[in-house]
């Protein structure tokens, strides 16, 4: 798989991934990358806390929005068994020899990235 085309699924993995959450959180109050968001002034590397939703043009504290790290290893395949014109698949380890020999037929990469989430309140919050 050249570059252009594994950074272009990747992305596109990444966004349907972002989408498909926010549909399977819609009425919880949980919103993944959630527009309207202002940052915090304290230092980045000491807060849990990326930034606060921004409602009604104010900040609401009770709405923090942090960012869940990724850190994934990903096997871009070449051939037909993973799909027509070879795909990305996120790597697991600890598997038998035969998928062993299967991964070798493509190339493995990290992939690196957040995605900022505002997590549900508990009921009477």
């Amino acid at each position: 798989m050249d570059l252009k085309h594994f950074v272009t699924e990747t992305i596109v993995q990444i966004c349907e991934g972002v989408h498909e959450a926010n549909e399977k959180l819609k009425g919880s109050g949980g919103i993944v990358n959630p527009q309207h968001v202002v940052g915090t002034d304290d230092d980045p590397k000491k807060s849990k806390v990326y930034g606060y939703l921004i409602e009604d043009g104010q900040r609401s504290m009770r709405k923090a929005v942090h960012l869940v790290e990724f850190d994934v290893a990903v096997h871009a395949t070449e051939g037909s068994e993973q799909k027509v014109g070879g795909g990305l698949v996120v790597a697991t380890f600890g598997l038998g020899a035969h998928a062993k020999s299967d991964l070798a037929s493509g190339s493995q990469s990290r992939v690196q990235f957040h995605v900022p989430v505002v997590l549900p309140h508990g009921q009477g919050a």
